[in-house]
Order: C-alpha cells, then sequence, then structure tokens
C-alpha cells in the first residue's frame, strides 16, 4: 500500500469516529451526551450571592461503570466583580493517556439568549502541570475556553463527558464525590449505573448538613443522590487533616481491605533482578557491620541518592516503575523508591514489604470505605530484629545509626502488600516520630548600665531535628538568623546580634541543636512613674506550641499536632551582678485530658533566678465540646509565659548608690554599707526607715502583659 493510501485510510478511519461519537483517548471533540444520560434542562433563574462572586444553580453527576464513561452538567451566575476572571474561564481537565473529552454544551445566557461557545476551535488543549512544586508529572491536559463579553448576570452552562478510565483500576470503582462546598448550591445529583451483578458501598464523610440527609438509593438499577438548598460551609483553621470540613460520598466496590490487596498486590510484584540492582546489592553486601548496619546502609542510599520526581501519567499512577529502571534514572516517587528499597533489602536478606498509607488519615484509616482510592503514599515495612518498623524512603533529612531512628508509626494504619494480608495494620509511634525540643535561654546581667548577654541553645531530637536539617539546607542561613533574630526582637526591642548563629548536627544519635548569641540594650527600662525601672522576659514557646482558638461558635476539632506524647521543656536562667531577693520558689502544675503543664521558679544561688516549664502533649485534637475548657486552661498558661524584674531607681544625688553596684559585693558587704549610710542620715533625716527603703533594692513581681497572637519559631 502506498503512503498517499495509508493517509488516506487513516483520514478516512478519523473521520468516521468523529461522525460516529467514538473517541480516541487524548481527544477534544463536540458531540450528544451518551444515551444511558438522564438529561434535564434545569432551572437558570436566581443563584445566591457569596463572596466569591459566583451563584452556583446546580451540578449534576453521573457514571457509567460498564463502559467507564463520567458526565457532568452545572451552571453558574455571575453576581458580582469578583466571579468575572474565574466564572469567565472554561477549564476542563482530561488525562490523554486513556481519556478523551467530549463536549455537549458550552453556553452563555442572558436575558434568555444565549451565545454558543460548544466547538473544538473555541478551546485550547494545554499541559498545565498543577503538581510540578512536588516534583510531580501526570501528563494531564486542559481543555481551556476563554469566554468573550461576559458581563455581571450573565450565566455560564457547562456539559460534557469524559471517555474512559485509567485501566489501572483493572475495571474496579473506587471514587470520592464532594457533596459540600464552601458556597452554596441550590441543586445537585450524583447518578452511578453500575454494570451487571456490581455492588457499590456508599458511605458519608464529614458533618452532614440537613439538606444532605437523603440516602443514595437504587432507581432502575441506577444509584441515585439529590440534595437541595445546600447551605455553604466555610472552612476553618487548625483542624485536624483526616477532619472532613466539607461533607462528600465515598463510592467504592471492594468489598473488603484484602478484596484491595488482591488488586495491588500484582502491581508491586518484583520482577527479576537486573543487573543494576545485583551490583548495588553486592555493593551494599560487602559493607562492614551487622546485618541492620547494612540495611541502614541501603535506606540511606534510596533515601538520598535517588531524587524524588514523580512521573504519574497513566498507568503510573498507581504502578511502580521497575526498580532497575529507577536504579538506571536515579529518581523515582515514593512507590518507586518503597519498591527500589524493598528490592535491595530482600537481596540482603531482610525481609520488606511496600505499605500503602494515608498521610491525612494516618491511624483513623480503617474509618474509610475500602478502595483503590484510599491512599496517598507508600512505605516500606522492614522486620528485622524481633521489630516491625516503617521507613519511608523519601525521608531525605533522616539520620540515626539504627533503623528505630527512622521509624515512621506516625503513619498509624497501613495495607502491607503481603501475600495473605487481610486487613489494614496498625503501627506504633516511636521516639523518633515523638521528637523533642528543649530551649536554654541565659541572661547575664554584668551591671545595671550595660548590654545584657542573652543566648538561647535548642536542642532538637527525631522528627523534630529532621525539619531543622530540612530548614538549613533549603534556606539561605542569613535568612534564617534574620528570621530568629526577629523573632526575639518582638519581645526585646534592644536585641541585636553579638555573634553569628552555630549549628551542630549529631547525625549518629539524629539531634540538631542550634545556638544563638544576642545582646540586649535598654533590658532594664525606665517604668512612668519615673520612679523605677523594670526589665521583662518573654517565653513564649510553650503558648506558641498550644494552639490559639481567634473566635467562637466553632465546628471543627481543634489539631494539635500528630503523635503523643510529644514534650518539650523550656529552662530561663538570668544572672544578677549581686544578690537579688526571692521570697521563696513558686511551681504550678495544669493538667488537662490534652496536656501537662509544669511551672517552677526557684534561686540557685543568691544571684540567679531560674524558671523552668514543661509541657507534654497528650493528645491530637480537642473535640468541639471540650474547646472551652481548653481555651481556660491555656489561658492560664500564658499568664506565666513572662516574668516582670523591677528595681528602685538610683538617686544621682547620693554619694554612695547601691542599686548600681556591679562589684558582685557579699551580703555582708551589703548590710555594711547600708548600716553606715544609715547612721550619716540619721540625725539629718528623722524618717530614716523612707530612705533606706529608698536605696534598697528589692524585686516586684507582677503578672506579665497579655501575649501578642502566637508566631511560628
Amino acid at each position: 500500500m502506498s503512503c498517499l493510501s495509508r493517509l488516506l485510510k487513516i483520514g478516512c478511519c478519523w473521520l468516521a469516529a468523529v461522525c460516529l461519537g467514538v473517541s480516541v483517548a487524548g481527544e477534544l471533540l463536540v458531540g450528544p451526551a451518551p444515551a444511558w444520560v438522564q438529561w434535564r434542562d434545569y432551572q437558570l433563574d436566581g443563584g445566591e450571592e457569596n463572596p466569591s462572586g459566583l451563584a452556583w444553580l446546580f451540578y449534576d453527576k453521573q457514571e457509567q461503570l460498564r463502559d467507564g464513561e463520567s458526565f457532568r452538567h452545572f451552571a453558574y451566575r455571575i453576581v458580582a466583580q469578583e466571579g468575572l476572571t474565574d466564572g469567565a474561564q472554561i477549564k476542563l481537565p482530561f488525562d490523554p493517556d486513556y481519556q478523551s473529552l467530549v463536549l455537549h454544551r458550552v453556553k452563555v445566557w442572558r436575558d434568555g439568549a444565549a451565545r454558543d461557545y460548544c466547538a473544538v476551535d473555541k478551546f485550547q488543549v494545554i499541559q498545565q502541570e498543577q503538581e510540578l512544586d512536588r516534583q510531580i508529572y501526570n501528563g494531564r491536559r486542559t481543555a481551556l475556553c476563554f469566554l468573550a463579553d461576559v458581563r455581571i448576570g450573565d450565566v455560564v452552562e457547562v456539559a460534557f463527558t469524559w471517555r474512559g478510565w485509567n485501566p489501572i483500576y483493572g475495571g474496579h470503582y473506587s471514587q470520592e464525590f464532594p457533596a459540600s462546598w464552601g458556597f452554596p448550591l441550590r441543586e445537585q445529583q450524583l447518578r452511578v449505573i453500575p454494570r451487571d451483578g456490581q455492588r457499590l458501598y456508599w458511605r458519608w464523610q464529614g458533618p452532614r448538613p440537613a439538606a444532605a440527609r437523603a440516602e443514595p438509593r437504587q432507581d432502575g438499577g441506577a444509584w441515585r443522590w439529590r440534595a437541595e438548598s445546600m447551605p455553604a460551609v466555610s472552612a476553618e483553621s487548625q483542624a485536624p487533616s483526616w477532619y472532613a470540613q466539607h461533607g462528600y460520598w465515598q463510592v467504592s466496590d471492594f468489598q473488603s481491605w484484602a478484596a484491595v490487596a488482591d488488586w495491588a498486590l500484582p502491581l508491586y510484584a518484583l520482577p527479576a533482578d537486573g543487573e543494576l540492582l545485583r551490583a548495588q546489592a553486592a555493593r551494599l553486601a560487602q559493607l562492614p557491620g551487622s546485618q541492620e548496619q547494612r540495611a541502614v546502609a541501603a535506606v540511606d542510599f534510596v533515601q538520598k541518592e535517588v531524587r524524588y520526581l514523580g512521573m504519574e501519567m497513566g498507568v503510573g499512577s498507581h504502578r511502580p516503575s521497575p526498580p532497575e529502571l529507577v536504579l538506571a534514572r536515579r529518581f523515582g516517587d515514593c512507590k518507586d523508591k518503597a519498591l527500589l528499597l524493598t528490592a535491595l533489602l530482600r537481596r540482603l536478606g531482610v525481609e520488606a514489604y511496600p505499605v500503602l498509607v494515608n498521610s491525612d488519615w494516618r491511624g483513623r484509616l480503617d474509618e474509610l470505605l475500602p478502595g483503590a482510592n484510599a491512599f496517598d503514599h507508600v512505605v516500606t515495612l522492614i522486620v528485622i530484629n524481633g521489630q516491625a518498623l516503617l521507613i519511608d524512603a523519601t525521608a531525605v533529612y533522616q539520620a540515626g545509626q539504627r533503623l528505630a531512628d527512622r521509624h515512621m508509626g506516625l503513619y498509624g494504619r497501613g495495607l502491607v502488600l503481603r501475600p495473605g494480608e487481610t486487613q489494614l495494620t496498625a503501627f506504633t509511634p516511636g521516639e523518633r516520630d515523638l521528637g523533642g525540643k528543649e530551649f536554654n535561654e541565659r541572661l547575664v546581667v554584668s551591671d545595671y548600665q550595660s548590654p545584657v548577654e542573652f543566648n538561647v541553645v535548642s536542642t532538637f531530637r527525631g522528627a523534630d531535628a529532621e525539619h531543622n536539617r530540612m530548614l538549613f539546607a533549603g534556606l539561605p542561613r542569613e535568612d534564617i538568623e534574620k528570621s530568629y533574630r526577629e523573632y526575639y526582637a518582638q519581645f526585646y526591642p534592644g536585641l541585636s546580634t553579638a555573634k553569628p548563629l552555630e549549628l551542630q548536627d549529631d547525625r549518629a544519635r539524629n539531634i540538631v541543636q542550634i545556638r544563638e548569641y544576642y545582646r540586649l540594650d535598654r533590658f532594664f527600662a525606665p517604668v512612668a512613674d519615673g520612679r523605677h525601672h523594670r526589665a521583662e522576659i518573654s517565653t513564649p514557646y510553650v503558648s506558641h506550641s498550644l494552639p490559639q482558638l481567634h473566635a467562637q461558635g466553632r465546628r471543627s476539632p481543634l489539631a494539635l499536632g500528630v503523635g503523643y506524647p510529644r514534650r518539650l521543656s523550656v529552662t530561663t536562667r538570668v544572672e544578677f551582678p549581686d544578690d537579688w531577693p526571692m521570697t521563696g520558689a513558686e511551681q504550678k502544675n495544669i493538667e488537662t485530658p490534652w496536656f501537662n503543664y509544669r511551672y517552677a521558679e526557684r534561686k540557685d544561688g543568691r544571684r540567679v533566678v531560674v524558671r523552668e516549664q514543661q509541657l507534654t502533649i497528650q493528645a491530637e485534637q480537642v473535640p468541639v465540646a471540650q474547646l472551652a475548657e481548653y481555651t481556660a486552661k491555656r489561658a492560664a498558661i500564658v499568664d506565666h509565659s513572662g516574668m516582670q524584674f523591677t528595681r528602685r531607681t538610683p538617686n544621682p544625688n547620693l554619694s554612695m548608690n547601691l542599686s548600681m553596684n556591679s562589684s558582685g559585693d557579699d551580703g555582708a558587704a551589703f548590710v555594711l554599707g547600708l548600716l553606715v549610710l544609715l547612721g550619716m542620715l540619721a540625725g539629718i533625716v528623722s524618717g530614716v526607715a523612707i530612705v533606706g527603703w529608698l536605696i534598697y533594692r528589692r524585686l516586684r513581681r507582677q503578672p506579665p502583659p497579655p501575649q501578642p497572637p502566637p508566631l511560628p519559631r
């Protein structure tokens, strides 16, 4: 067959496909809605205004599982200037590896008349990689249309169908359908037509508005769910990652986690070892030390020598690349690196398996319906020396000589991909997960005129050490120093850097220590009464570790962080040039279901005041019903986040100014000087006690001032 004949044949086949409505993956087409769709012409008037500037009128979602087609039909009215930018653009994504996009209706309605944009030449198809900042390439494309002459009051109506589903699912169905939004929605419908004999399971996640109380029901073989007048749901900050503030439906045909494991196991089957894999495993096997030490070396290699980069086009969304290919190109995403680490460890005689986890739901993963899309991350389970340890091959900044130093049990639950697995496996956080923060402050008051020496030693362990290691690897040292300096300058206006910050990284024990050196001018500042000077010390680390509520009527639990118990300690030493009076030691304990707080203040010798604070967080969230109690207990901690030292302003007319004495005289010399002075004044002033009071230094303790809102540290 000649070249021209082949071209004519290809052209005729393409024309026939377009005319008959048959699509090829990757195409943008125009055609009627599929016959299985129940088309409805919705009401297009009215619409509730909201801050987005778009009043959503309806959203219709229909799925047909036999042929893998997904239909969408929606409309919104532009009600304010804010809605023109987004409302005048149509963005429809699709995956060209297995999907085509068929347009049915794209119209702009004004005063009952419509302008039609449903034409291929009115759209541009672009490859808009939206996860580049996370080093993920998925190859998805976007059909983009800029609507001309769109005005406030216009209604935009769009209907289309995606043809084709990712073949990686092997005919299985597992989806999430948002049903509660950040804007009011007048009407919405979800309709799903399963294959013959295919059973679907439904579960609602998150708060459920009264308008969404109806349950899905079967109607002629199709499942249908409808809701009207759905209210807007505004998202609240500081909610736990697992808490679905906008309710949604889960739909799945997986009956159990065992069924999910049966689907996933073949995807992670290890191919025959290649030359590169055998060579790398041989190098690791020749390293001195124990089997665990060689396993640590394998983890180090995959974490640090294979960079993170996800090529998640088509079936690559769920199927890992072969370890040999990952080694050859020295990059891969989480599933690629997890499978490579598994392969290397097995070559070293170490038991290892990939594990599917969810970084948001973590230990609550069992609250989700079993499904292929219940996971967003892959790690590796290593079984060695009687321990089952969860290792994340993407954790570049981990350190430690033991595998236990890298255990990431905070994922809570996961699906271990090994034959016979039927349930999710629970994992317990280890020392690394819980981390640890210690802040040691030292203020040296050499006299009452010179700048005060202010040094801070911060020690971080485990996960907290890794966070700081990542911080210093990713930012210039000067920027970090500036950030730290500005943090402390909030509390000490006269603060300046005395010498550069020092970083000590003990990678063997996974400990990072940061030393900061500052100078405080005007530490003792005059009080408005003109008779006293006062110094204020702020130690907000504890209160900043407990989130603060800024509004009443909260609907969501308050997140306290992942993993507990987590501990933080703060020690502040203030060294004076001479004896500073203090009447006894002070202690305070605050115990709650969410945290425990210990506070103590004491003297260390005669010239040093020591303050110690310890916070233990022992819950991951505060339920809504207990937020008022939490807020009150937190306020009690804020009351102890500062200290004040007050001294009498010295009288410059006196020949002996004991308050400014920086010689460090002991108590006896001080008393003797005071008696001599009182004797000199006895015959002149009858109020001896008053004069003594004027020149005697003493400590006035007052509650600290209200602290500013928490700032990140």
